[in-house]
């Protein structure tokens, strides 16, 4: 399966492969089976946006979904922040000079996020969106006052986490951000999951 959270009407991209395999026999020696590559973008009997595809079959997960009715919005996945709180976040002007050309930013209203990866907040380009939560992107600037990352909690909620979720005391931020880039959805595995063990 080639699948991705935005199909199950969650705000984020994040293609990923996955492999579901089953032991209905003991495996022999002779077995010589081979399987042609079938990569699916549907599971059965789950509700999933289809991806668009082009003439040639080449699927295009994320601008086939970004704005889909029934995404849900950005904002339901985001902490309500006080400006303390929300400080450690904020994107310091000498980055918005220097990267906002590169980064990819949404706002709460919007539909979707960019795959957050390890390098967040480290790196600017290709590691995750940002939050513009006041204004029109393209048309207002954009500030200290009015950007900021997402908090390691508001990517763990878009990443399907429960809300009892929490890492240990001992790990700080940037080690959240890396060990949350390195994870899966967690909304996909578990539907996937559900699948393997009952219907499959």
């Amino acid at each position: 399966y080639v699948l991705n959270p935005l199909q199950m009407c969650i705000p984020n991209s994040r293609t990923r492969y996955y492999l579901l395999a089953k032991l209905d026999r003991p495996p022999n020696d002779s077995d010589t089976d081979e399987f042609a590559p079938d990569f699916r973008h549907c599971v059965p009997g789950v509700n999933l946006i289809q991806p668009a595809a082009d003439a040639d079959g080449h699927v295009d997960f994320e601008r086939g979904i970004w704005h889909h009715d029934e995404v849900r919005q950005v904002k339901h996945y985001m902490e309500t922040l006080s400006n303390e709180d929300a400080e450690p976040y904020r994107l310091s002007p000498k980055v918005l000079e220097k990267y906002d050309y590169v980064m990819d930013f949404i706002t709460p209203e919007d539909r979707r996020t960019c795959c957050f990866t390890k390098g967040y907040t480290h790196y600017a380009e290709g590691t995750g969106s940002a939050v513009q939560l006041t204004g029109v992107i393209g048309k207002d600037p954009k500030t200290q006052e009015n950007t900021r990352y997402f908090t390691p909690r508001e990517v763990a909620n878009l990443m399907g986490f429960p809300a009892e979720f929490s890492f240990p005391a001992t790990t700080s931020t940037r080690q959240g951000y890396r060990l949350l880039g390195n994870s899966l959805s967690v909304s996909v595995v578990a539907m996937l999951m559900d699948y393997l063990v009952h219907r499959m």
